[in-house]
């Protein structure tokens, strides 16, 4: 999917780059290991359901 032109439009876009950076403002851990009780600073942020798989949903905050 890296190599999709529509994938690099979409995370090179102004949207994404706001919705990434309030996600990681609002939860700064990554969920996976908080819920396993460990703590790790999130640096990333995927789609819940893969960007591939949809395309209402590629800046849908509750995909994030």
């Amino acid at each position: 999917m890296s190599k999709d032109a529509r994938y690099r439009k979409l995370i090179n876009s102004k949207r994404w780059k706001v919705l990434r950076f309030r996600k990681l403002q609002a939860q700064s851990l990554y969920e996976c290991c908080h819920k396993k009780h460990i703590i790790t600073l999130a640096t990333e942020v995927h789609h819940i359901i893969p960007v591939e798989s949809v395309s209402t949903e590629r800046n849908d905050t509750l995909n994030v």
